[in-house]
């Protein structure tokens, strides 16, 4: 009997741990979301108008739309329906980073002007002789100045975003060399043998591909194509066809949607083909966003809507960890062929200013805390067929997740040690062993100069006494 009710108790709690709640009986309390940057200019000069070089890389004007439209939805959605931040901006209730690209600060700024399109208005109280900054007078009174009152124009706002440098950005630019060892995995990977295979199996439509190519540069190619290159094409041409430029090779529907499928496995290969290489990269986001969640629930912050401005990287990166994407399913589905359709595989390449939202909500009936994501809008089912998970588990995984021993595993050690043995010395103590060293060379040159001079004396005096002695 006692063994009986011990196994109704396991099942309980089990049945409860794994509860599914119902999103539309919950409370919103938080988001954090990733978002891509928008359309952005060519970055291969081939492909790349003449007018446009200057701007590669760039976010174009489609772009900026593209992510000012975004604001808006996000504004409806968690403004307006949810109403879990305010109509107009309040500083305490948002936090914005990008990564330190032109492009995703950029869509940044595009998209809170569409978040909040409001316009920063000047006090009828204030003298406007505090309007003009100190400057030539004579030019600040022929410059074109904002209308009336308008601390700069209709519906301009500025927000404050926040971003790391390029070379230490190990939370949002996946893509990014601050694991060292990612740049030993990245070339591994290039020839490993899933990378040949790929290689083989997709030679006939790379060589359709090159032959395009080469009709469209009208010369051959330096090097044969690769899968490597067929990315960098692929991405080349999208980028034309969105910004509505006609300067790409004319390849068909269904030989595109290969080159989007050969990005794909490329891209899963390189950046995230072994465990503890997927691991090691996605450690550092993990620990950031469970760190942006317990902060607001143990009410250290009030942000309640936190931004990440990223790169396609970052998301397929997310989706990996989710297993709802990776190189093992989009291989069986693509190429194999024999993929269980009833699960989730993400094959389709991520889209610029594709989103993923983590949404911590409680629920109304028991107040427990979960969590439910979306991805370009839609819920994901990403725990075992639900779209929900019990914060308390979804933390647990996380943390489990991440490689504690970060620096070690991506051997970030000696470089650490190398780039800090001078900058854990204080100014002040390398001043003074800089004047030390300095006066010992003084002094090391007085004494030899006088020793010499004490030499020459008495070289001297034993010539006199030589003399005398002739």
């Amino acid at each position: 009997m006692n063994y009986q009710v011990f196994i109704i108790i396991i099942l309980q709690l089990l049945t409860f741990s794994h509860a599914e709640f119902i999103i539309s009986d919950s409370t919103l309390l938080k988001v954090v979301s990733v978002i891509r940057h928008g359309t952005r200019y060519v970055e291969t000069p081939k492909l790349a108008d003449p007018e446009d070089i200057k701007y590669s890389g760039e976010l174009t004007p489609v772009g900026m739309r593209q992510q000012n439209e975004l604001g808006r939805v996000f504004h409806k959605i968690y403004a307006e329906d949810e109403k879990l931040i305010s109509l107009n901006y309040e500083p305490s209730e948002i936090y914005v980073q990008s990564t330190d690209k032109n492009r995703t600060i950029q869509s940044a700024q595009s998209f809170l002007h569409g978040l909040y399109q409001q316009t920063a208005t000047i006090n009828n109280k204030v003298d406007q002789k505090y309007f003009d900054p100190p400057f030539d007078s004579k030019i600040i009174q022929n410059i074109t100045k904002p209308d009336g009152n308008s601390s700069i124009g209709k519906n301009i706002f500025p927000i404050p975003i926040r971003t790391l440098p390029y070379d230490q950005d190990k939370y949002l630019l996946t893509h990014g060399n601050v694991c060292s060892a990612s740049i030993k995995w990245r070339e591994q990977n290039m020839q490993s043998k899933e990378w040949q295979e790929v290689s083989n199996y997709y030679q006939p439509q790379i060589d359709q591909l090159q032959q395009k190519i080469q009709e469209f540069i009208k010369s051959d190619l330096s090097t044969p194509l690769d899968i490597n290159q067929v990315y960098e094409w692929m991405d080349a041409i999208l980028c034309q066809k969105q910004k509505g430029g006609s300067n790409y090779p004319q390849i068909d529907d269904e030989l595109f949607q290969t080159m989007q499928d050969i990005s794909q496995l490329q891209f899963f290969i390189i950046f995230f083909l072994r465990d503890y290489q997927l691991k090691a990269i996605s450690s550092p986001f993990y620990n950031l966003l469970l760190s942006h969640f317990d902060y607001y629930i143990e009410n250290k912050t009030d942000h309640k809507l936190v931004l990440f401005f990223a790169h396609d990287t970052t998301i397929n990166m997310i989706l990996n960890t989710l297993d709802l994407t990776g190189y093992d399913c989009i291989k069986k589905k693509l190429v194999d062929k024999n993929w269980d359709e009833s699960k989730i595989c993400f094959t389709n390449i991520v889209k610029v200013a594709s989103n993923i939202l983590f949404e911590l909500r409680k629920n109304n009936q028991d107040n427990k805390l979960f969590i439910s994501i979306r991805y370009n809008g839609d819920y994901l089912k990403f725990n075992q067929g639900k779209d929900t998970m019990l914060f308390s588990d979804f933390k647990t995984k996380f943390t489990d997740w991440q490689i504690q021993n970060w620096d070690e595993v991506c051997e970030n050690i000696n470089k650490n040690e190398e780039g800090s043995s001078l900058q854990d010395i204080p100014t002040w103590c390398i001043a003074v062993i800089l004047i030390i060293f300095i006066l010992f060379l003084i002094s090391s040159y007085l004494a030899c100069k006088f020793q010499r001079k004490l030499n020459s004396s008495s070289t001297e005096q034993k010539h006199i006494e030589f003399s005398d002695n002739l």
